[in-house]
């Protein structure tokens, strides 16, 4: 019976079957012009092709243990592997692809040779197909029926020929025996997504999308979900109904937020990848390609240049690439530095694991400041608790999602306001008690609304030439940012000005800037905006009042504030420990005064430290100088690190501002630090110290004195009464020999009454 022309009769249908039944069958096509065969000799063709099909065959088995037979007819051929089973569909694909590609390598060099033979007219006059059969698995539903065997085979082999003749050339495709397994498969495939919240204000950032089990109801990690898709052959056909149903079902609208989807690095060498899919998919749902973050995800065994590949092949089509997973280990940093992606996500190992980990703040920290220096956003997985916000915020990470931030749905979850409210507490610690307000700096702009055409926006940049930014609002309220410069460089390009000038703005504009109501301090505005993706660094921040636009604020001028403002704490810092002197001092008192909530103060003060001096000299004098400022910040930072303050008011005093906590604590503590320190910076060849009178101190001679005030009530005290009432603690302390603490609570009514008293 004739198949394909007189290629296939139903002997070789029963050997198809047979080698089905022994394991894996790759069923490989050929075929070529007619016309080619005709400008060789007669006898030519069949003699030295096949010998030389024969050679590249046997190549193969011997590196593979693959069995083989073969078929050539006049304008093709038809080979069959039988290959042993293997847990790396991976490889056995390439194997494939790699012999296909040999075979149709000889058939050129064949139809090439000899003075007779016309020029090949290009890759289409010699074109192969593959299609890959793999035995059912014993133990589950047993060997398919003769029947649907059959089918199987035929329906591989017309599938192999059918890309041969109208495929590009080595085009290859797997075909699964069993096609019912195939397409349970696609129906168990769901999306669900979970929410990322944004650390700079907490709002909602952005959505990842996630694969999920229908038949489980369990969310697959991107690397089960790839890696078991790969293991049933079904990676390029999984990953590609993945990535429709999670763009599809995607939030959209007037101020969409972004979605991050995974995808294997290792999909850009499958040769049915096409440029172009995916954004296709993005149109039809209303998405940019600045709005979706590929994730780029690594199986761990893949060479090192996959993932530059992938990472090369999506930015060239306009998407933001974001890694996944980056470890604690030196490899991972090494790769984070080498790729530079747009977006890196840490593991749960770079959050600190207790309240108080010092050791694991400062990791924290050096990974922050390494992904600012790459210009790389970093973004937290894992959160499980809320008090893991603060050391996230603290160390400028700028985004986070996991358990807490909220679980996935099936329809993108809104944001809980707990999670909000959270933030925005932690936001106000951090950045309680810094000058300066936005209304400072805010400058007038011009505002258009969504619907107006790219053309006009680029008009009524011409006509106001002072601008360099445009609001774009609905209602009064911000949806959108225009800088005049991306504008003009976009219209520049190929095609620019006709494939925008009509279109609304709504479609150019840049749909999550940074916006800001005008009570932020300027302090935490200006970390919000350092901490956005590269390409927005220096795009301005909308500034509203009651949710309405007020105007704008430049990056120049925000700057230029932060610069002065840092010249200005410089000027009063002291020059010996690097502490903040007198004026930062009363500012954070008058500050902290001024809020009526209870906070504590440590007056501190060395003993004998004339003596000390006298006798070791000033250079010995300044080390024990700096050892006591670094021991109070030592403690200071281990109990409350985020709202505290320690200052250096001049010579040997120091004073400690924080919240009221356990001060009694601290204190002890700081007490206990100092006593252990402080005998490395005494020897035996200068002698003891003597106090002011000149009477021999025992031990080291220095000690501290510790004056511990708790302002419970801070109605009617001034900086100045405070630090009276403190210099009667401090003498009491003092006129107890070693280290000593004298503690009291004030309250200014009791006060008053004993100074009338």
């Amino acid at each position: 019976m004739a198949i394909i022309g007189n290629w296939i009769n139903g002997d070789m249908l029963e050997e198809l079957a047979k080698e089905e039944e022994r394991g894996d069958i790759g069923i490989l096509v050929m075929t070529w012009d007619q016309t080619l065969e005709t400008a060789h000799h007669e006898g030519f063709f069949s003699l030295r092709l096949t010998r030389l099909f024969r050679s590249t065959a046997m190549r193969f088995s011997k590196t593979t243990g693959a069995a083989f037979k073969w078929l050539v007819l006049d304008d093709g051929l038809l080979m069959v592997i039988r290959m042993a089973r293997s847990e790396w569909a991976a490889e056995r694909d390439e194997a494939l692809t790699r012999l296909l590609f040999e075979l149709r390598e000889t058939a050129v060099q064949v139809f090439s040779a000899g003075k007779r033979t016309r020029k090949l007219r290009g890759k289409d006059r010699i074109c192969g197909g593959a299609a890959l059969i793999r035995r059912q698995d014993e133990g589950t539903d047993g060997h398919s029926a003769a029947g649907d065997r059959d089918v199987d085979l035929l329906s591989a082999l017309l599938r192999a020929w059918r890309m041969a003749v109208t495929s590009s050339p080595c085009s290859f495709e797997i075909f699964e025996c069993r096609k019912q397994a195939v397409r349970w498969s696609r129906e168990r495939i769901g999306v669900r997504y979970a929410p990322i919240v944004s650390m700079q204000d907490g709002s909602l950032f952005a959505y990842e999308a996630l694969p999920f089990n229908k038949a489980t109801a369990e969310v697959w990690t991107p690397e089960q979900f790839f890696s078991v898709s790969e293991w049933e052959g079904e990676l390029f056909d999984n990953d590609r109904y993945f990535r429709e149903q999670a763009i599809l079902a995607a939030p959209s609208g007037s101020t969409p937020v972004k979605l991050f989807v995974p995808v294997p690095a290792w999909i850009v060498f499958e040769p049915k990848l096409h440029p172009g899919d995916t954004l296709s998919k993005m149109e039809a749902a209303g998405l940019r390609p600045e709005q979706v973050v590929l994730t780029l995800v690594d199986n761990g065994t893949d060479h090192p240049g996959t993932l530059v590949a992938a990472l090369r092949h999506y930015r060239m089509q306009g998407f933001r690439i974001a890694l996944s997973a980056v470890g604690t280990d030196r490899e991972a940093i090494e790769r984070l530095i080498a790729l530079k992606p747009d977006y890196a996500r840490i593991k749960g190992d770079w959050i600190p694991k207790e309240t108080r980990d010092p050791v694991g703040e400062s990791l924290l920290q050096a990974v922050t400041s390494l992904a600012r220096k790459e210009k790389i956003v970093l973004f937290a997985d894992g959160l499980q608790r809320k008090e893991q916000i603060r050391p996230l915020i603290s160390a400028g990470v700028g985004y986070g999602l996991g358990p807490w931030i909220g679980d996935s749905a099936e329809k993108p979850p809104p944001l809980d306001p707990v999670v909000t409210d959270r933030i925005r507490q932690e936001i106000r610690r951090k950045f309680r008690g810094t000058s300066g307000s936005l209304a400072e700096l805010v400058e007038p702009v011009h505002t258009f609304s969504s619907r107006t055409p790219v053309s006009e926006i680029a008009r009524q940049f011409e006509t106001h030439r002072e601008s360099h930014v445009f609001v774009i609002v609905e209602n009064g309220q911000p949806v959108g940012l225009v800088m005049r410069e991306k504008l003009h460089r976009m219209l520049a390009s190929q095609f620019g000005l006709p494939l925008y000038g009509n279109r609304p703005v709504a479609k150019i504009m840049e749909t999550q800037p940074l916006v800001a109501d005008q009570k932020t301090p300027i302090d935490q505005l200006s970390q919000a905006a350092m901490m956005r993706e590269p390409d927005k660094l220096y795009d301005s921040v909308i500034v509203t009042d009651a949710g309405k636009v007020k105007g704008i604020v430049s990056i120049r001028a925000l700057l230029e504030w932060v610069t002065n403002v840092r010249m200005a704490d410089a000027q009063w810092a002291n020059p010996l420990t690097g502490l903040p002197g007198n004026e930062p001092i009363r500012r954070e008192l008058s500050r902290r005064l001024d809020e009526g909530r209870p906070f504590s103060v440590i007056y501190a003060d060395l003993d004998h430290f004339k003596g000390y001096n006298d006798r070791y000299g000033f250079h010995r004098g300044d080390d024990v100088i700096r050892f006591t400022g670094e021991t109070l910040q030592s403690v200071v930072k281990d109990y409350c690190p985020d709202n505290s303050f320690v200052g250096h008011i001049g010579g040997d005093d120091f004073i400690v501002i924080m919240d009221s906590g356990n001060p009694v604590k601290i204190s002890e503590d700081i007490l206990v630090l100092f006593e252990k320190g402080i005998s490395s910076f005494i020897d035996g060849t200068h002698g003891p110290v003597a106090d002011r009178s000149g009477m021999l101190l025992e031990n080291t001679g220095v000690s501290i004195s510790l004056a511990l005030l708790l302002c419970q009530n801070t109605d009617g005290w001034t900086p100045d009464t405070l630090a009276e009432r403190a210099a009667l603690l401090k003498k009491k302390a003092k006129s107890r020999s070693g280290n000593s603490l004298e503690w009291d609570m004030l309250d200014y009514q009791e006060d008053q009454a004993e100074r009338q008293a």
